[in-house]
């Protein structure tokens, strides 16, 4: 198989995927289309696929052709499997998301009018404001701590997500509860209890900041598999570059 057959596959094999992927994110929550449409780019050292501005895989175009063909495939496939699951886990938060505001809403529009009464807002048997401030306090924290240091750790990812902004976690405080997001997106949906004894808070600041580390971690695991695969990219690229200089100097040797 020659190489530009190899090319041929691959650009076959996306424009599948690309359908399958249309489907998939019809939703438009957590991904639109041009976050994970498929791409692929060749040089003279390797072939490259994207699905949105994530690498999905960068192969040397050495060895046998039907095991480079078959591994990026078998990329390919994965972003499709993997994009699936994500909608369909990630699809519930945006829902209970969506829920929590509406309650919070509906919890601010109750503590007015029972404050218009001039009685207790604590009637309404919601959670305490100390204790809803002290639960988004913990949740800043844990995510101030898990936002440092991502420029400088994976530099290249941030970049790829779209700078800092993008990548770091954000904390928004609601009446009924609290919402981690990444890039504008939920990714953690917590209420508040609705009793406020000491040893509930404890619990759930225990919760908190268990919660947003794993989240952290996910995240960071994430970012250094694509720093992995960019640093990969850029030695393919720098390799090519030199093929292609190597090329030109013989040609001018004719």
């Amino acid at each position: 198989m020659k190489a530009s057959e190899i090319v041929n596959k691959v650009i076959e094999k996306i424009a599948k995927a690309n359908e399958a992927l249309k489907k998939i994110v019809s939703g438009g929550f957590p991904f639109v289309m041009e976050e994970v449409e498929l791409k692929a780019n060749v040089d003279t050292a390797g072939i490259y696929v994207h699905s949105g501005n994530t690498p999905v895989c960068a192969v040397a175009r050495v060895g046998d052709p039907l095991l480079v063909l078959r591994e990026i495939e078998g990329e390919i496939d994965h972003v499709v499997s993997s994009t699936r699951t994500a909608v369909e886990r990630r699809s519930k938060l945006k829902a209970e998301c969506e829920k929590l505001v509406a309650e919070s809403k509906a919890i601010e529009v109750a503590k007015a009018a029972v404050a218009a009464q001039n009685m207790p807002v604590d009637v309404l048997g919601h959670c305490d404001e100390a204790t809803a401030k002290a639960i988004v306090a913990a949740a800043q924290k844990a995510v101030k701590e898990a936002n440092r240091g991502l420029g400088l750790a994976f530099g290249r990812a941030v970049d790829a997500m779209g700078g800092l902004k993008a990548a770091k976690l954000y904390v928004h405080g609601y009446a009924g509860g609290l919402v981690v997001t990444a890039n504008g997106k939920a990714c953690m949906v917590t209420r508040f209890p609705k009793s406020g004894s000491n040893k509930t808070l404890e619990k759930m600041l225990t919760f908190i900041a268990s919660d947003v580390a794993a989240l952290n971690e996910n995240r960071r695991r994430y970012m250094a598999e694509m720093e992995k695969a960019l640093l990969h990219e850029e030695q393919l690229h720098t390799i090519a570059k030199k093929l292609d200089e190597a090329s030109e100097q013989l040609a001018a040797c004719k």
